[in-house]
């Protein structure tokens, strides 16, 4: 059975979603669109760090490797500035 969620809660995701895409809009609009997608890469890494420590799930060494990729994409792109 699927819970029914109060018309509010949609609303305040709702909300969330349109502040967020008008932030990345902006993000854009005031820097390199290169420094803008590293800072949707962090969230990526974030993500995963909650996923194995808050939710405790099991991640496979293919994993963990990505990860680390996508780290050192990071860390080249605002060293090599």
């Amino acid at each position: 059975m699927t819970p029914i969620y109060p018309p509010r809660w949609s609303l305040a995701v709702g909300l969330a979603g349109v502040l967020a895409s008008i932030a990345w809009f902006t993000a854009f609009t005031m820097q390199n669109a290169a420094y803008v997608r590293a800072l949707g890469q962090v969230e990526l890494v974030f993500t995963f760090i909650a996923s194995v420590f808050l939710f405790r799930e099991k991640t496979s060494w293919l994993e963990v490797l990505g990860i680390l990729f996508v780290v050192a994409a990071i860390l080249i792109l605002i060293l090599g500035r």
